[in-house]
């Protein structure tokens, strides 16, 4: 699994689908805006995205993209696969590496490993989980304060109320 430039603009991408196409298509050119992208880069990216089943292209006035699949089923694993144009050629190359004599015998099993490893993690994340924790904490970094409960808090016997009392500086959490 190569997680590449590519790779993450993808994902960058179809997560700005999700955000702002709720209502309507997302045009190209504002997603290309808004990740600072070339187009013509975006396009080739969004062709396999639709080809993988991902993305649904919208012509016509007000067109745009639209997702296919709700982002709980869809695994970041998924987007790096759509748009990893060297997935086949990485087995490949391990296979090579193999041989008798060939000094990379020696890390070929711990790359091999790590590499399994990132794609069954990778796997197991979601596309709504991506959006879920980025926007959690930025909602965070908005507020002055946040409503906790009193065991949260050490040392504090207070009961949790609806006053300003139960109110903690964002710092102090």
């Amino acid at each position: 699994m190569k997680i590449d430039t590519k790779a993450r603009i993808a994902i960058s991408a179809i997560l700005d689908v999700a955000i702002h196409g709720v209502s309507q298509p997302v045009r190209l050119a504002d997603i290309c805006a808004r990740q600072d992208v070339s187009q013509s880069y975006l396009e080739q990216l969004f062709r396999r995205l639709v080809h993988g089943g991902f993305l649904t292209s919208v012509r016509g006035p007000g067109g745009g993209y639209r997702l296919s699949r709700r982002l709980a089923v869809v695994s970041v694993a998924d987007i790096i696969g759509a748009v990893d144009t060297k997935g086949p050629g990485q087995k490949v190359r391990r296979a090579t590496a193999k041989h008798a004599g060939d000094e990379r015998v020696i890390t070929t099993e711990l790359w091999s490993g790590l590499d399994d490893y990132l794609h069954d993690y990778l796997r197991t994340v979601t596309l709504e989980t991506v959006l879920a924790g980025a926007i959690a904490p930025a909602d965070r970094r908005k507020r002055k304060f946040v409503v906790v409960k009193a065991s949260q808090v050490p040392g504090d016997t207070r009961v949790m109320d609806k006053s300003p009392s139960s109110l903690w500086p964002l710092s102090a959490v």
